[in-house]
């Protein structure tokens, strides 16, 4: 079944990952965009942590008919890959339920009691992405809730 101009709904759950798949893509990779300087940076200190650049905590209240959905079409949505970006685990848990753009201070290093602030380009791109992002997961609830009605 597909709704009219959007994407087939079983091709978009099967590119959807577990929540272990995410976590095993995130740790595949080496490289993170450092939120203090705002460019890639070469990842050494073990593995990278999945982070959502839209907290999952957060969907209710940004997306319109969320609570309308089956538990299944809300795990399918809140492991959609694309709203997923790879952090240090120190990083990430400085972030924790925060958007990328309201983020303004991290530890320096992990284990570290010095804070730094958040780049200010860094924090601009991300709201840029933020905005695209909660257009693309209405779109997504929108297309679910279609599919679920009798």
């Amino acid at each position: 079944m597909e709704e009219p101009g959007g994407e087939d709904i079983v091709d978009y759950l099967a590119r959807t990952r577990t929540s272990q798949e995410q976590k095993d893509w995130a740790r595949s990779g080496e490289w993170y965009l450092d939120p203090f300087e705002n460019r890639w940076k070469f990842y050494e200190g073990g593995s990278l942590h999945a982070d959502h650049f839209i907290p999952v905590a957060m969907f209710p209240q940004l997306l319109r008919g969320w609570n309308s959905l089956t538990y299944e079409n809300q795990q399918a949505i809140a492991r959609d890959p694309v709203n997923i970006q790879a952090l240090p685990g120190w990083l990430n848990k400085s972030k924790q339920d925060t958007l990328g753009s309201q983020w303004e201070r991290a530890p320096a290093h992990e284990g570290s009691t010095e804070y730094r602030d958040i780049n200010h380009e860094w924090r601009l791109e991300s709201e840029k992405h933020e905005l695209w992002m909660i257009d693309y997961l209405q779109r997504q609830v929108d297309k679910l809730l279609y599919l679920q009605q009798p």
